[in-house]
């Protein structure tokens, strides 16, 4: 949040605040998130290995590297997108925890597996995230890749089948019980649908980017000019997509 606050409003203040953040996350005995991400640590022996807390500290980190140009932080963040893609995803996309531990919102051990464990969708919300702003910052498909992948198989799994109510744990097998209205996930579920609108496409350089293939239509505003694009197909049944361009 102060990252974002920064870029709107720049001041040495909020600046330093970021950097006591970082500091004192760094320094907690036990934690040193920074230290032990950038030596490329396994991300479930960081801290209580907490899912969604961790990598929403992720998503602030690497935010700020681009900000300051912090080569270690970024490189802190990137470390920890590739342990978790390596050893910390169900085949469904989501990070995901509880074997042989008793929190099922931790990460669970390297090369792990139990089908009827289960992600988080708060962890699928914020899993997405973080690729959207490494995609952003670095423009490498792999990111696209994580965040496609999630979105169809993880987030839109979590929809409860009323339509209304978002299931608390996605397991690759077993029951999908809605969560109780007190859960998180039910405002995380919604807000990871509303940010995926904007992680259709992307901008740069009067480039247009798809980043996710489903059927679509955006407008954008390229060099004074206003552009069009329909994206159309059944692409996740059958692998046709075609892309109209005004």
């Amino acid at each position: 949040a102060f990252d974002d606050y920064y870029l709107v409003n720049p001041s040495s203040k909020c600046k330093e605040l970021i950097y006591r953040c970082v500091e004192e996350m760094d320094s907690t005995p036990g934690l040193a998130l920074l230290k032990k991400a950038k030596a490329g640590m396994d991300v479930a022996l960081i801290g209580n290995g907490k899912i969604y807390e961790m990598i929403r500290n992720f998503v602030g980190l690497a935010k700020a590297s681009a900000i300051f140009g912090e080569k270690d932080w970024q490189k802190a963040c990137m470390n920890a997108w590739q342990n978790i893609s390596d050893y910390h995803l169900t085949p469904l996309g989501g990070p995901w925890g509880g074997v042989g531990r008793m929190n099922n919102e931790a990460f669970n051990r390297e090369c792990s597996f139990a089908p009827y464990q289960c992600s988080e969708t708060c962890e699928v919300m914020e899993w997405m995230h973080f690729n959207k702003v490494l995609l952003d910052q670095t423009g490498n498909a792999k990111y696209a890749n994580e965040l496609e992948k999630t979105a169809y198989n993880s987030l839109m799994a979590a929809k409860a089948a009323d339509g209304i109510r978002w299931i608390y744990y996605i397991r690759t097998n077993g029951d999908f019980g809605p969560g109780d209205q007190w859960s998180c996930c039910w405002s995380s579920g919604m807000t990871a649908v509303e940010d995926l609108v904007n992680y259709l496409y992307t901008v740069k350089d009067r480039t247009i980017y798809a980043n996710i293939i489903s059927p679509s239509k955006a407008d954008f505003t390229i060099g004074d000019k206003p552009v069009t694009i329909t994206q159309e197909g059944n692409y996740i049944n059958d692998g046709t997509v075609s892309f109209t361009m005004e």
